[in-house]
């Protein structure tokens, strides 16, 4: 079944943080599907070959350190 034809059902979000994690939970979930499916556009390929690079990791660890 695609991402699209999921049908369930969880406790809305009770903030805004909450909220946003859910969203990139399901776009982070249908692009992994349509890079199976290989129907991905190029912007989505792209995307994820960039979070693969070692400066994406590095300039990621930053922000963690510095969000701690």
């Amino acid at each position: 079944t695609s991402a699209s034809n999921k049908t369930t059902k969880s406790k809305p979000p009770l903030t805004p943080e909450a909220r946003e994690n859910q969203l990139i939970c399901l776009a982070t979930d249908l692009a992994e599907q349509q890079l199976r499916d290989g129907t991905a556009s190029s912007q989505v390929i792209t995307h994820y070959l960039k979070l693969g690079t070692a400066k994406e990791k590095l300039e990621q660890d930053i922000l963690r350190e510095n969000r701690s």
